[in-house]
């Protein structure tokens, strides 16, 4: 799952769901995708997927939302 977390605000958009990982070119493609930026801030993260990817992806998942542990 890859997702853009803002880092002013730490509020993350919505999540791209991939499989495939453990294939060396899907894994290849996804680091790149990541570190050229990764999927956009928006209501449709996958539109930016690369071509490369696009058989990987297993679907579009609700931004993530995290909170601190209770005591």
């Amino acid at each position: 799952m890859v997702g853009r977390r803002d880092g002013g605000t730490g509020v993350t958009g919505p999540t791209v769901w991939l499989g495939g990982m453990d294939q060396p070119d899907t894994l290849a493609a996804l680091l790149r995708w990541i570190r050229s930026g990764g999927p956009p801030f928006s209501d449709v993260p996958a539109s930016d997927v690369p071509q490369a990817l696009h058989n990987a992806v297993l679907g579009i998942g609700s931004p993530l939302r995290t909170s601190a542990p209770r005591r």
